[in-house]
């Protein structure tokens, strides 16, 4: 399997057509480290012309894209402009955090698209990474030994989140479902989301991730 990012041609259609319905445009993209996506409607917006549109970089994806999405919405509704939800988003992505595990680590290297992660790791000795986000790059953080040692790494590494927790899964429900609960348990709120199968292609399965924002 394989995907394809927007084009800048794509983006600059869509732009076109918002603008030519008098609106103004704030694009959220995937990481930059990540894809290309960043970069395609960077130059889109350049093409346009004049501040009616900003594309920032989320350093994210998944459940810190959304949790960014989320917050942007309640910005613009609270009557804040274009620019400066765009300058809240810059500085929030800082605080915003990812984890996650999969079953399958030979997609993330295959993509080019792993940072420090040990090579190491055997799913025969049923050694898997806990890898995070930093900056936009996928990580390793920590290894677990089997999936009860998985979610203490992953309950333990939470740390002061504002507002909901995003817990995602791709062919993992019932892992899911289990993180989730012992979240609620710990008195967080949870927002239980499936994981898009463009990600999962690149991330590998079974795959389990939570993103947070930290409080500021």
């Amino acid at each position: 399997y394989s995907t394809a990012q927007a084009s800048m041609a794509q983006f600059a259609d869509v732009f076109a057509r918002l603008l030519a319905k008098g609106h103004q445009a704030l694009c959220l993209c995937i990481s930059s480290r990540l894809s290309g996506t960043f970069l395609n409607a960077s130059s889109a917006a350049r093409q346009m012309g004049g501040d009616a549109v900003v594309v920032v970089d989320s350093r994210s994806t998944a459940g810190g894209l959304y949790l960014l999405l989320r917050r942007a919405r309640a910005l613009l509704d609270a009557g804040h402009s274009l620019q400066e939800t765009a300058a809240a988003l810059k500085a929030l992505r800082y605080r915003q955090h990812t984890l996650f595990t999969t079953g399958n680590m030979d997609p993330l290297r295959r993509s080019g698209r792993l940072g420090m992660v040990r090579l190491s790791v055997s799913a025969f000795l049923n050694l898997r990474p806990v890898l995070r986000l930093a900056d936009g790059r996928v990580v390793s953080h920590v290894t677990a030994r089997g999936r009860s040692q998985q979610y203490r790494e992953l309950l333990g590494l939470i740390r002061q989140p504002e507002g909901p927790l995003v817990v995602q899964h791709c062919q993992d429900p019932e892992g899911a479902q289990t993180l989730a609960t012992r979240l609620r348990q710990q008195g967080y709120q949870v927002l239980l989301r499936p994981l898009g199968t463009v990600l999962a292609i690149h991330l590998g399965t079974p795959c389990l991730s939570v993103a947070w924002v930290e409080e500021g």
